[in-house]
């Protein structure tokens, strides 16, 4: 058992090593629809949802507003569609 959590726990540094090496693309860029978030791999989503918590920040700290109640929906939607 253990051994098959050490392969998961690598095989996402491998892809977290991955996407970071091309983060200048970045993952939100290409998603345009449901479709597309379907398509990703399932080591990608937490990347991704990392990179739409860093865009929320990233704007909301220029705007201003209230942060806290957007960063706590990203996973679920991100769910919701690419299950629906």
């Amino acid at each position: 058992m253990a051994v098959r959590s050490l392969n998961t726990a690598v095989a996402f540094r491998d892809a977290l090593r991955t996407r970071l090496v091309s983060a200048v693309d970045g993952l939100l860029e290409t998603i345009h629809g449901p479709a597309d978030l379907k398509r990703l791999a399932p080591g990608e989503l937490p990347l991704l949802a990392a990179e739409i918590r860093d865009f929320m920040i990233e704007k909301v700290s220029r705007t201003g507003g209230h942060l806290g109640p957007s960063l706590g929906v990203v996973e679920i939607t991100l769910a919701i569609h690419r299950v629906f």
